[in-house]
Parts: structure tokens; C-alpha cells; sequence
């Protein structure tokens, strides 16, 4: 019996076995289990993402060990469904590649102690199950409140009768579930399809349902390392998203960065009637945004900041060129910065050479708001020499030259899939904000555009809309786009 559940265990490759490890993610103390940890592939991945052995639970009916045992509290010879039913243990993490077998080829204690799991609040496993789904089944009956688990499943899991109890609960379990499908092989010498299941904080309310196909094992694999644990909330959603050619993170195709950082934005930013009053050059200041409300068009033209600048915004970063420097009302301005009027002990006021220059992000294409009710868009840059302050993050396209061209890419922005995967890793503010860190703008998947042209009108009426408050008219624009 142990040689024919031998002939069907594969080991896990070391890249989709740290994939796996990471979309769980440690924490201080939690306890990892591997049901059926063979030659120990996955346990050496979570040694090497830190976790101590003294953490790892590692279960196999095969006696003989191996050179990896040593790096978990490693049982041998022991049959994990039938401990699963008398252990007192509960873990925080469970990750498991397990044997793929019918069971009407099980014989003896194994098949007993198979068909006297349950499957959670549904009954118990029929004889005309397979052993991936009674591991599968006993292993969340081990999780603690707020686990999480990994298991690489065949794709029978997407549509066999004996799993779809489990599969249809699943999603009202655990705060998040995602099933990865590639198209390609996970491992070469399996034939049949395979996918990776990942359920993250069981006991949580109100799932997340995806799926999502990616063309290749290794753009499985990726994504699998991205995944981390999420905020989810709503009701319980299911969706299919294809992650493949057609589709990019954002980090391949623009980058994010903060806008200069003054240090003393008092006395660096002012208004149109403050530069008057001081009676500074146009040279010795540059043109800015410098706060969300800043952002009220798709494009920022020369005549839309003037509006701005006629509104008393304060638009103006003090930013004298050299020559400039030369004129009274500058040096009477940065000798008042030196005697007190501007705070000299900031830290990065006190390293730049001179004082107060402030260094700004060059080839800016647009601006974005990481705080906002309505999420992350694109005010395109129109306006030469227009710069933004750190309030605000500037966006630069890495290909992406003409308007056009950056208007196809900030709809993609837009579409309803990249939308509910940021709202998703947005966090919430007491006040209806949402915030976005970079790290979770530059994850965001992008439709690749198939067209260019009128792309830039569409752009203006999608965010036109959102900013009117019709979310679900902007996103319409943009998902016909792309469709």
C-alpha cells in the first residue's frame, strides 16, 4: 500500500514550494503543518523563509527519512488521516502537496480511517472520493481561527462531483480563497492539469471567490509569491481572472514615486497673491499640485492649473534657478528661510546643498493621490515643468510617450478587475479614505491595450464620471475598451 500511494506523490518543485510558502507569510509564533511531508520540499522552504523547526509539524507514512527531517519536528511512519483524528493539535499554516489516489485503491486502516473524516458541516467522504480530498478535508478540521492554508490539488478540484460540498463552503470559511490554474504543466511528469489552492484567515466573514488562469507554471508561480494576506470584505464574490500575455503588473509598466519633499512646506509652497506679496520672480518658482483636491481632470493643462492658481491654491514651489538667485526678491527671501522664516534643522533641509532647492522627480507623466474615497487614477501631465509635492505621487511610463499612448494605459487603471483588486489591499481610514502604499499600486494587473486611438477622450469621460461619483459609468468605459 505505501508503494502505491509512493507512485503518486511528486515532489514539489523548490520554486512553487517557496511560492506557496510565501502566499501563506509567517507570523511570530505560528505553528506550520505538512501532512505529508515526503521529501521534505516544502519544509525546506519554510526553513528558508525563518521558520524554526520547533514550529514545523512534519507527518509521512513512509518510515525511511531523509536529510531534510532535521528541519521539523518530523513524524515517520505514521498515517496523517488517521492522527488527524485523535490529535488535540491545531496549527496556524498548513501546506501540503498530497498523494493523488482514488480511494477505492486504498485498502485496510488506511481507507477506514480515509471514510471516517468529515467533511466540515457536510457529512462524511464517500468511497468515491480521492485521498487529496480526505487530506484536504482533515487538514482544516486541524486549523486554528485566523489560519491559513496551501495545497496543490488536481484539477479536479474545478469541477469533480465527490469535492463540490467542500468546494461550494469553502469560500464562506476563510476570509479569502484563491485558486491558481496554469495552463502549463506545474510539474513535468504529470500530464493532467493541476491547481494551487490558498484559503487565507479561517473563521473570516464575508470571502473573496477568485480563480485565476495564468498562461505559464511560472507566471504561476509569481503571482503565488505575491499573493501575502489581503483585506477582504463585501459579500462573498466569485470571478475568473485571466492573468496571461494580455495582461501586465503595473510595475512593468510605469513607476511611482513620491513628489519632492520641501521640508518646510510653509515657507516652500505658496500662493499666486503670497509670490505678489514678495514680490518673487516667476523664475524663482515652479509650477505644482500639491494636494488631492488638485486633481480634478484626466489632464492637466496650462489652463486648468491657472484655475487652480486663480482659486488661491497654493501652486507655486519656491525654486529659484541660478540666475534667478541674482534678483533682490530672492535673496531677500532665502536670507528671511536663514534668519528663521524657514524650519533649517528638517532633515532634508540640512543635507541638500543649496538649502532650498528641492529635489524633484524628473520625467513625470501624471500625478496620483495615495489617499481617496473614489481610488487610485491617473491625472495625465499636459502642462511642462508642472511638478507635484510629497503630498501626492508622481507617475512616470516606461514606454509610453504620447498622451494617446498613456491614456490607453490609465484606463486599464479604470477596468473593473485592476479596481477590485486595489480596493482589496486598500486600507481604510475612519473617515472613508482609502489609503494606497506604491507597493500595492505596483502589484495591480493592467489590461495590455489593444488600441490607442480616442483613447485619450475615453479617459476624460471615464474620469469625468468617477469624479462625478459614477464609479460604475467609469468602469463601464473602461471594461468596453478593453473588451
Amino acid at each position: 500500500m505505501i508503494r502505491a500511494l509512493a507512485s503518486c506523490v511528486v515532489s514539489t518543485p523548490p520554486a512553487l514550494a517557496t511560492a506557496m510558502v510565501s502566499a501563506l507569510g509567517d507570523s511570530a509564533n505560528a505553528r506550520w503543518l505538512d501532512p505529508c511531508v515526503g521529501d521534505g520540499s516544502l519544509v525546506q522552504a519554510m526553513a528558508g523563509a525563518g521558520v524554526r523547526k520547533e514550529r514545523i509539524t512534519a507527518i509521512d507514512l513512509e518510515r525511511r527519512g531523509g536529510a531534510r527531517d532535521r528541519l521539523a519536528k518530523t513524524i515517520r511512519g505514521r498515517d496523517f488521516v488517521a492522527w488527524s483524528l485523535t490529535t488535540r493539535m491545531r496549527f496556524d499554516r498548513i501546506i501540503a502537496n498530497p498523494p493523488y489516489l482514488s480511494l477505492d485503491r486504498l485498502k485496510g486502516p488506511l481507507k477506514k480511517a480515509a471514510l471516517r473524516v468529515m467533511i466540515p458541516r457536510a457529512g462524511r467522504i464517500s468511497a468515491g472520493s480521492n485521498y487529496w480530498y480526505v487530506f484536504l478535508c482533515a487538514s482544516i478540521s486541524l486549523m486554528k481561527p485566523g489560519g491559513s492554508l496551501c495545497f496543490v490539488l488536481p484539477a479536479a478540484w474545478i469541477y469533480a462531483n465527490y469535492a463540490s460540498a467542500l468546494r461550494d463552503a469553502l469560500p464562506g470559511w476563510f476570509a479569502r480563497v484563491e485558486i491558481h490554474r496554469s495552463r502549463g504543466r506545474l510539474f513535468g511528469s504529470v500530464q493532467d492539469g493541476c491547481v494551487v489552492l490558498v484559503a487565507q484567515r479561517f473563521g473570516g466573514a464575508g470571502a473573496d471567490h477568485i480563480r485565476l488562469e495564468h498562461d505559464s507554471a511560472d507566471m504561476l508561480v509569481e503571482a503565488l509569491g505575491q499573493t501575502g494576506v489581503h483585506r477582504s470584505t463585501g459579500q462573498a464574490k466569485a470571478r475568473l481572472v485571466t492573468i496571461g500575455r494580455n495582461v501586465k503588473p503595473l510595475r512593468e509598466v510605469l513607476q511611482i514615486r513620491l513628489g519632492g519633499v520641501t521640508g518646510d512646506a510653509h515657507y516652500f509652497l505658496m500662493t499666486e497673491k503670497r509670490r505678489r506679496e514678495l514680490e518673487l520672480p516667476v523664475e524663482s518658482v515652479r509650477p505644482i499640485v500639491s494636494k488631492a483636491r488638485h486633481l480634478l481632470w484626466g489632464v492637466v493643462t496650462r489652463a486648468r492649473w491657472r484655475t487652480l492658481r486663480e482659486n488661491g491654491e497654493r501652486v507655486w514651489l519656491f525654486d529659484p534657478s541660478p540666475r534667478a538667485e541674482e534678483h533682490a526678491a530672492v535673496r531677500k527671501y532665502i536670507a528671511f528661510g536663514e534668519s528663521g522664516g524657514c524650519d533649517q534643522s528638517a532633515l532634508k533641509i540640512r543635507h541638500r546643498e543649496p538649502w532650498y532647492r528641492t529635489p524633484l522627480p524628473r520625467g513625470i507623466d501624471g500625478f496620483m493621490s495615495g489617499m481617496a474615497q473614489v481610488g487610485p487614477w491617473i491625472s495625465l501631465r499636459a502642462m511642462p515643468r508642472l511638478a507635484a509635492s510629497n503630498t501626492l505621487y508622481v507617475a512616470r511610463f516606461l514606454t509610453a510617450r504620447t498622451l494617446e499612448e498613456q491614456g490607453a494605459w490609465a484606463l486599464s487603471l479604470l477596468t473593473s478587475r485592476t479596481r477590485e483588486f486595489l480596493r482589496e489591499r486598500g486600507r481604510v481610514y475612519t473617515d472613508g479614505l482609502m489609503k494606497y502604499e506604491p507597493g500595492d499600486l505596483l502589484r495591480a494587473p493592467l489590461f495590455v491595450p489593444r488600441r490607442i486611438s480616442g483613447s485619450r477622450g475615453t479617459y476624460l469621460r471615464a474620469i469625468e464620471a468617477l469624479l462625478c461619483g459614477d464609479e460604475e459609468e467609469c468602469c463601464a468605459l473602461a471594461d468596453e475598451w478593453f473588451a
